[in-house]
C-alpha cells in the first residue's frame, strides 16, 4: 500500500538532482555615439550555476551574436561556445583567435600602443541594488593606438571614462563570460591593459557607463561613444544541468570557414584601400573599427 507513495517520492528526488539552484539574470547594453547607431545595443537573459554559465542572445543586431543564439560555458568562461539553435550549430568562441584570423586574412595588421595610463579615480560604498550591496568605482583608461593594415595608417588618442557599480556578494565564476567579460584582441599590450583596467573592479558589475573619447591624432577629429550596461533582473532560479549542455544532432561549425577572406582581400584590395583612405565618413567596417577601437 506504500508503493505509489514511495515511487512519487524517488522521481522527486531524481528531478532534484537534475536541476540546482541557479541564479538568472536580465542585462541592457545600449551605445550611443556619431556612427555607431543603435548596432551596440542588446539585451541578453542568463542562467548561472557555480562555473556553468549560458547567456542567450534575446535582443541584439550584432551580426555574430544573434537574436537566439547563446554563449555556453561550463568551465567559468576558460572555454566557450556560441550555439545556433536555429541552424542547430555551435562554434567554438575565441574572440583573440577571430582577432588574429582578421588581422591575417586582411593582411599584416600592426597595432602599437604607447603612453598607457590606467588611473583609479574613486572606490566607495554604493547603494543596494537587486538586493546586493555595490561598490561604486570610477576609473579613467588613455593610451595611443597606431595602426597599419594593407598600407593604411591610423593614429588615434584614446580615452576611456568608466563608472561601475559591482557586488562581491555574486561569486558563481559563470558571471564572468558576461558581465566580466573582456573580449581579447590577440595583441598582447592592449589586452594587458584591458586587464590592469578590469583589476580597478572587484566583483561583478551590476551596472556600468563607458564614455570612450577617440581623436584621430593626425586630423585631430574627436568622436564621443557611450555605453551603458545594466542589470535589471537578477533572481534565484533552480536551473537544469542540461541547460548548460549543447543539444544532441548539433553540428560543429567554425565562426570562419577555412579558405574564407573578408569582403576587398585580394587582387584589388589596394584600389579598395586608396577609395577608403578618400571617404572618411564611410568607408569598410575595418577602416571604421580602426578609427573607433573598442
Amino acid at each position: 500500500m506504500f508503493r505509489k507513495p514511495l515511487a512519487i517520492l524517488s522521481i522527486i528526488a531524481v528531478a532534484a538532482s537534475a536541476a540546482s539552484a541557479g541564479l538568472y539574470y536580465e542585462a541592457v547594453t545600449t551605445t550611443q555615439g556619431k556612427g555607431q547607431g543603435d548596432m551596440g545595443d542588446m539585451k541578453v537573459k542568463a542562467w548561472v550555476d557555480g562555473n556553468n554559465a549560458k547567456v542567450e542572445f534575446a535582443d541584439s543586431k550584432n551580426e555574430m551574436m544573434k537574436k537566439g543564439t547563446y554563449l555556453l560555458t561550463t568551465d567559468g568562461g576558460t572555454t566557450m561556445y556560441l550555439v545556433n539553435p536555429k541552424e542547430k550549430t555551435y562554434s567554438v568562441w575565441d574572440m583573440g583567435a577571430m582577432m588574429q584570423f582578421a588581422g591575417g586574412a586582411m593582411g599584416m595588421m600592426k597595432m602599437t600602443i604607447t603612453e598607457p595610463k590606467v588611473e583609479r579615480l574613486l572606490e566607495e560604498s554604493g547603494p543596494t541594488m537587486l538586493g546586493y550591496p555595490t561598490t561604486h568605482y570610477k576609473s579613467r583608461t588613455s593610451y595611443v593606438m597606431s595602426m597599419s593594415v594593407i598600407g593604411m595608417k591610423s593614429q588615434s588618442s584614446i580615452v576611456k571614462e568608466q563608472e561601475t557599480w559591482a557586488t562581491t556578494a555574486l561569486a558563481d565564476a559563470g558571471f564572468g563570460i558576461w558581465l566580466k567579460n573582456a573580449p581579447k584582441s590577440g595583441n598582447e599590450e592592449l589586452d594587458g591593459l584591458v586587464e590592469a583596467e578590469m583589476g580597478t573592479v572587484k566583483g561583478v558589475p551590476l551596472k556600468s557607463v563607458t564614455v570612450t573619447t577617440t581623436t584621430d591624432t593626425k586630423k585631430k577629429k574627436a568622436e564621443t561613444t557611450t555605453t551603458t550596461m545594466e542589470v535589471t533582473t537578477l533572481q534565484p532560479m533552480d536551473v537544469a544541468e542540461s541547460n548548460f549542455a549543447i543539444p544532441e544532432g548539433y553540428e560543429e561549425v567554425q565562426l570562419f570557414p577555412v579558405g574564407e577572406m573578408p569582403k576587398g582581400e585580394g587582387k584589388d584590395a589596394d584600389e579598395g584601400d586608396e577609395k577608403d583612405e578618400k571617404d572618411e565618413e564611410g568607408g569598410n567596417p575595418l577602416q571604421r573599427m580602426i578609427k573607433k577601437p573598442w
